[in-house]
């Protein structure tokens, strides 16, 4: 199934699913709302639980936004990455950082699981501008 992006470009809609992974709620729908206004259909998701039940649904989401924050009961935004990579090796994660130090404590192949890491911005609508351009998606013309 293909749609158009508004600018004459034909995308794949599994192209445009995302797990948008954030445990603030009001966050979170106001960064899937932006990444609805850029093309994407955002999956949301307050854990990382939540997200592999997503992923369980509907397999073919390969794009996928997680926070850096630690949520008790759940696998860490380290461990829901090795688990996406392992379901599709084509996965294309974005970790949207909080910590001053997650670059510095990341080993270069906990780095290699993320295809960018965007530092958190209060301003969501900079922050969905900040991921899609860390996908890539901006340049090939598949978001307005």
């Amino acid at each position: 199934m293909t749609s158009d992006d508004g600018q004459g470009h034909r995308i794949e809609a599994w192209r445009r699913l995302v797990l948008l992974i954030e445990y603030d709620a009001a966050y979170r729908t106001a960064l899937a709302a932006e990444l609805r206004h850029a093309g994407f259909h955002p999956i949301e998701c307050a854990t990382t639980l939540e997200a592999l039940d997503a992923l369980d649904h509907t397999p073919s989401i390969g794009l996928a936004v997680v926070s850096d924050i630690m949520r008790p009961k759940s696998p860490n935004f380290l461990s829901f990455a090795r688990m996406m990579n392992l379901r599709n090796k084509h996965s294309r994660i974005v970790l949207i950082s909080q910590l001053d130090d997650t670059r510095t404590v990341l080993d270069e192949s906990d780095k290699k699981l993320f295809e960018s890491i965007v530092e958190w911005a209060p301003d969501v609508q900079r922050m969905a501008g900040d991921i899609v351009k860390a996908l890539g998606f901006e340049t090939q013309g598949l978001a307005p």
